[in-house]
């Protein structure tokens, strides 16, 4: 319903998605990547419920958040859910404490059926699994000394609409780690790539912290195809331009829209608390995808190559 994807109105009929303030994207990392369009929604390239097993551990992206717990999006044909209950080993009093839209987790799978697919974050407590000692953030320690420039062979585990988890070895051997190539990184289409495919990639980032790990299959210093904001980066917040929904989410509306006095057009975002005055539940409730609407450039950022609408009226200054 709304703005929930396949499994999340099966199971919660009548529910919608809440709008969440204060949501706020990552400048670098993976919140980025949620807010990547899914290039023809191709559901039909995604993993086959059938095709997993209890047990088996996947990355995925945290979707959305209710008051039961998250919605992860895996790269299966459906979003799964953690249960508030297998988030954690402990109680867990507050879900937005412990992960964010945006986020990547580690998962498990709980339990699958022909609908429905359930997934824990802590490994112990899916059925048939020995409790293991606590693990931390993976150690990408072997990995800091690696040049940009450095060439490592690896296999891709799992193909998402915003890239693919690609698993590889240090340089000199040791365990294998899980890293993201995400789909601007890949050389080619990125459907082309099949799990379990033998790729060559690059590590371009890692954060020691959170065990998250940035591949590339582009050369180095090779463009990535981005969207051209310049048009757009002196257009007046007060500015109204005219625009076209290309599709909603539970966090706001994507919008294409068309820079003043000029043909270039670009992808922006209305984020939910953007859309209007009063309280929004359900953005896909307020707009229809191909319909024409008027917004105004809040932020343009030229790094990221992202841009931030609002289809709210200008906030007048009022002088007490």
């Amino acid at each position: 319903e709304g703005s929930l994807r396949g499994s999340q109105a099966a199971w919660l009929p009548g529910l919608r998605a809440s709008g969440r303030e204060g949501y706020e994207q990552s400048d670098v990392g993976l919140a980025d990547y949620l807010l990547d369009e899914e290039d023809g929604q191709d559901w039909a390239k995604r993993i086959r419920l059938t095709n997993l097993r209890v047990g088996e551990e996947l990355t995925g992206i945290v979707q959305s958040i209710r008051p039961f717990g998250c919605f992860v999006d895996v790269g299966a044909e459906q979003d799964g859910l953690v249960h508030i209950s297998k988030m954690d080993e402990g109680f867990v009093e507050d879900i937005d404490a412990l992960v964010q839209p945006g986020q990547e987790v580690r998962v498990w799978v709980y339990f699958v059926g022909p609908d429905k697919l359930l997934l824990s974050m802590v490994e112990s407590k899916v059925p048939g699994i020995r409790p293991r000692r606590e693990r931390g953030p993976r150690d990408l320690s072997a990995f800091q000394s690696v040049a940009a420039d450095t060439w490592l062979q690896g296999e891709v585990k799992n193909v998402v609409h915003y890239g693919a988890f690609v698993e590889v070895e240090p340089p000199g051997g040791g365990e294998p780690v899980r890293g993201l190539v995400h789909k601007v990184e890949v050389q080619g289409e990125l459907d082309a790539l099949l799990i379990g495919d033998t790729i060559k990639v690059r590590v371009i980032d890692l954060d020691l912290v959170s065990g998250r790990l940035a591949l590339s299959c582009r050369e180095p210093g090779a463009p990535r195809p981005a969207q051209d904001l310049a048009a757009f980066r002196d257009v007046q917040p007060n500015e109204w331009l005219l625009g076209t929904v290309e599709r909603t989410t539970n966090f706001g509306i994507f919008v294409q829209v068309k820079a003043p006095a000029s043909d270039v057009s670009a992808g922006g975002l209305v984020h939910i608390t953007q859309i209007k005055d009063e309280f929004v539940d359900d953005p896909a409730a307020e707009v229809e995808v191909g319909q024409e609407v008027r917004v105004r450039v809040l932020r343009v950022d030229m790094r990221t190559k992202r841009m931030a609408l609002s289809m709210k009226e200008v906030e007048e200054n009022v002088d007490a």
